[in-house]
């Protein structure tokens, strides 16, 4: 489980942008910069929301697998994982299905719980539907998937609390997620209370650097001595 943070310190961590963000956890060399983040096959379906910060609440989920005769669905286990959650929650599903790229996770009725339980967004590596029923029943809730699909299929929550993984990036239950327009990151723990500072830091370099560019100082020369070439 991820430290919890303050409110003061989440808001800070919402004012900065996701690829801002990894330029942050680089500079504190926690981990490698090739690490931390899924690939471009996650979207986020809602990119003019402002940055989404919470808590993981992992599962795993089927909707391209035929019906199993008792097979029962996880439903209860995961709003009770979501309400017993760190808030802000986000909700991550990993497929397990058949068929991921036809699979459903959520429609805007479980986003709609998922929202009046304290969760800010979900995630899933499958597809999503009734993406105009979320905006209206749940605004300013953030969606990553793969994409979407018109049916729900045979829909399951399989396993709940458990690790998954994303488009190549792993995600325990209770790690701290930061997404927006620019893809989904982890948040170390062990700088969660001091990476939003250093986002301020390097976007306040990134300024300058651009003001130079558009400055009439500007020469190639100069941004080589500027940048280090």
């Amino acid at each position: 489980m991820a430290r919890v943070l303050t409110p003061d310190q989440l808001e800070a961590l919402r004012k900065i942008d996701t690829a801002t963000m990894t330029n942050a956890i680089d500079h504190l060399n926690v981990r490698p910069p090739t690490a931390g983040f899924a690939s471009l096959e996650l979207q986020c379906l809602m990119p003019e929301l402002p940055p989404m910060v919470g808590y993981a609440v992992t599962a795993t989920g089927d909707s391209s697998s035929p019906a199993i005769p008792g097979r029962k669905s996880q439903d209860r286990a995961l709003y009770e994982a979501i309400r017993d959650s760190p808030k802000p929650a986000i909700v991550v599903f990993q497929n397990i299905g058949t068929d991921r790229i036809r699979s459903n996770q959520f429609g805007d009725i479980m986003v709609t719980t998922f929202n009046r339980m304290g969760a800010v967004g979900a995630v899933t590596d499958g597809g999503i539907r009734d993406l105009a029923g979320m905006r209206r029943r749940a605004p300013g809730f953030q969606m990553f998937a793969a994409g979407a699909v018109p049916s729900a299929g045979v829909s399951i929550v399989v396993e709940v609390g458990i690790t998954v993984s994303i488009c190549g990036l792993t995600i325990r239950p209770g790690e701290l997620l930061h997404g927006d327009a620019n893809g989904l990151i982890t948040v170390p723990d062990d700088i969660a209370d001091e990476v939003a500072a250093e986002g301020e830091r390097v976007l306040e370099k990134e300024q300058k650097k651009v003001e130079f560019i558009m400055s009439d100082e500007f020469s190639l020369e100069r941004l080589a001595e500027i940048s280090g070439w």
